[in-house]
């Protein structure tokens, strides 16, 4: 069990996909920290990319650490900057936009899921 990850050495991953859906423009994820019932993930995208409307299996809550970002969620739409926070619950459909260059956020998923990996 490792319980320390520095942002330097954490797992790195460029993503092409999500929920086995490809994506217009790579994104990129770093796995801040992981455990049998959760993982932490920093998402970075380009402004303009956005992810395909998809589903998961898992909850997943987050909190935009800057930039912009467009979320829609089932049939409403937020736009969200540094400071606010989400949550996607299982098989609701969602889309994540990023609205300015670079946008960031912070992702936890429970149970963990690497969802680049369907």
């Amino acid at each position: 069990m490792t319980y320390v990850v520095r942002r330097n050495e954490a797992e790195y991953v460029v993503l092409e996909t999500v929920e086995g859906r490809q994506l217009k423009r790579p994104a990129q994820v770093r796995v801040l920290a992981e455990s049998e019932r959760m993982n932490v993930l920093e998402v970075t995208m380009a402004g303009g990319s956005e992810s395909p409307p998809h589903v998961h299996d898992h909850d997943s809550v987050g909190y935009i650490v800057s930039g912009r970002v467009r979320m829609r969620l089932g049939e409403q739409t937020w736009e969200l900057s540094a400071g606010d926070s989400f949550y996607h619950p299982p098989e609701l459909e969602h889309q994540m936009v990023a609205v300015e260059d670079p946008s960031v956020w912070i992702e936890i998923k429970s149970p963990p899921a690497r969802t680049w990996l369907k």
